[in-house]
């Protein structure tokens, strides 16, 4: 039913229209994901979704604690940067103008 007012609304062609330009967005959002060394493209972009996250080897680690980082509690680095990439997906969908 959503689609059929959608179409409905704004024809076949328009809606083509609408799709093929967040596809194209998607590939230049993941072509400058690509080009910055700070994060990681996890699987190649299918339509208009692109998965990505932060480098881990742009976290910086405190060489004091060989590998693990203290925040109250020892962690690993593989959960340091699971809680990193959780924090930039929480900013970005709180501000508002953009949803990940």
């Amino acid at each position: 039913l959503k689609l059929w007012i959608i179409i409905r609304s704004y024809g076949i062609e328009n809606l083509k229209k609408f799709l093929r330009n967040h596809v194209e967005m998607a590939k230049t959002f993941e072509e400058l994901v690509r080009k910055d060394e700070r994060f990681e493209i996890i699987v190649p972009t299918r339509f208009a979704l692109v998965c990505f996250r932060i480098y881990p080897s742009s976290i910086n680690i405190d060489n004091g604690s060989e590998g693990c980082y203290y925040i109250g509690k020892k962690m690993n680095h593989g959960y340091l940067v699971n809680e990193v990439n959780r924090k930039l997906l929480d900013s970005v969908n709180g501000c508002g103008k953009a949803y990940m």
